[in-house]
């Protein structure tokens, strides 16, 4: 019966990926609040990511570090590149290149923390993890409004203006 169901042991693989990456990423993204601070929901979505991992963490940890290449990694860093380009998107100005690779790079950055706490048997405190990434993610978009946003601003303020 299994061959009625999937065509071989990599189908079934993707099936598994497919479902716990709905479960890790696509559903408390879905849930989540559209107006609250996005930072509070970074903070929320993570300890949520790290709770799910947490009750299925031998599953996770053969996914994400076993022999088997399952590309459930490279999923959750371009979903997350992805959310973050949309947030940026809602402000009205198109990120340069420049910008979109310091999201890649902050993306990285938060996946391979979490990875880093999962593969560690998830002996440090979710809650610190979650507050550390925001930490960094706060960092972070004080320096791109700073930089890219405020000077988007200033080219779009020019062009209108001309």
């Amino acid at each position: 019966t299994f061959y009625r169901h999937y065509a071989d042991l990599y189908d079934l693989l993707d099936t598994i990926v497919d479902e716990c990456f709905q479960e890790l990423f696509l559903e408390p993204v879905a849930n989540a609040e559209k107006d609250g601070d996005f930072l509070e929901l970074g903070y929320s979505y993570i300890l949520r990511v790290c709770e799910v991992a947490e009750r299925k963490k031998e599953l996770y940890r053969q996914l994400l570090f076993g022999r088997t290449n399952t590309k459930l990694e490279e999923r959750m860093i371009e979903s997350t590149i992805q959310l973050y380009l949309s947030a940026h998107e809602q402000s009205s100005y198109v990120p340069s290149e420049e910008a979109v690779l310091h999201y890649r790079f902050l993306a990285y950055g938060i996946v391979g923390l979490w990875m880093s706490w999962l593969k560690d048997d998830c002996k440090i405190p979710k809650e610190l993890v979650a507050s550390t990434a925001v930490n960094q993610m706060t960092a972070f978009f004080q320096k791109m409004n700073e930089r890219f946003w405020t000077k988007e601003r200033r080219d779009a303020e020019g062009t209108q203006n001309e």
